[in-house]
């Protein structure tokens, strides 16, 4: 704007200034705002200088065109799923990976330590030699550095593996942790009513040939007594840093939080694994390290 255009408005009683100016931002908040748009507009001209259309970037780094359209658009509701513990991969490596996704100000990242499942590529790799899997120290360093430096830029750790913004929590996975209800549509995806899990037919085709003829495509069924699906709220449960409210489980399941795991509990808070207010029982960060470890006493009634 022009000095005389602005001293006219000034002397009429406007204010006038920059957006930084009329949001009140602070000088590292506008910084932070520069570096985005400028992230966003380097991703959409690298894009377009290897010739790459949003759908094309997508596939080469395993999302969707959504999301790079997001990124593009300097969305804040962007996630990252960031993978640790992946052959080959060092702790500076990780750390890098984590400055980068804190410096792209997505709302929501989640960090997942590499599982080794059987029948995959990457297991039969392993069997034959050609892949190693990291040590487990190295692992849990990879993940405590996730916790920390993610911590450290305002993300809140509200689950076992994912980290959120102030507002940015997932809200269907939310509702997966907190065992409500919820529908699937479409080849391999899941629904679940609380009690019963029914998974559709993962080929596609035969998925579309039997939604076309009308008949049933669920594939798998895996159906709980009201015993089991509280041990599941359980594990789903203590994976939230919010824990479990004692009350709140027996409104939900019928059943007592101690009559199902009194002893396990005990052993965890005597080894640091957890800590019980009374109310509220919840994993500690100790705990939340060696969670997949703790699970089997919890599911042995299934």
């Amino acid at each position: 704007m022009k000095n005389d255009k602005k001293a006219r408005l000034e002397r009429a009683g406007w204010i006038v200034g920059d957006a930084a100016q009329f949001l009140k931002l602070s000088a590292q908040e506008q910084r932070f705002v520069e570096l985005k748009l400028a992230l966003a507009t380097g991703v959409r001209q690298l894009r377009e200088r290897r010739g790459l259309t949003q759908a094309a970037l997508a596939k080469r780094l395993g999302s969707s065109q959504s999301r790079v359209a997001k990124m593009e658009a300097a969305d804040t509701s962007v996630s990252l799923d960031l993978m640790t513990a992946a052959p080959g991969q060092t702790l500076a490596g990780v750390e890098a990976d984590l400055a980068a996704a804190i410096a792209l100000g997505v709302q929501h990242v989640s960090v997942y330590c590499l599982t080794w499942e059987k029948g995959t590529a990457f297991e039969t790799a392993r069997r034959r030699g050609e892949l190693r899997a990291v040590a487990e120290t190295l692992e849990r360093s990879m993940f405590e550095a996730a916790i920390d430096r993610l911590e450290a830029a305002g993300f809140e750790h509200y689950e076992v593996s994912n980290f959120a913004r102030p507002g940015g929590r997932c809200r269907h996975n939310e509702a997966y942790w907190d065992c409500r209800p919820w529908e699937a549509f479409g080849p391999g995806a899941a629904r679940f009513d609380g009690r019963t899990r029914i998974t559709n037919h993962r080929s596609t085709t035969t998925w579309i040939n039997r939604t076309l003829a009308g008949e049933d495509a669920a594939g798998d069924v895996d159906a709980m007594n009201p015993e089991q699906a509280a041990r599941e709220r359980i594990v789903v449960g203590l994976r939230r840093r919010d824990g479990i409210s004692r009350a709140a489980f027996r409104a939900a399941s019928g059943f007592a939080l101690d009559a199902l795991i009194a002893a396990p509990l005990r052993r965890w808070i005597e080894n640091g694994l957890a800590v019980d207010d009374g109310d509220r029982v919840r994993l500690s960060r100790q705990g939340l390290l060696v969670s997949d470890g703790l699970w089997t006493d919890v599911l042995r009634a299934r």
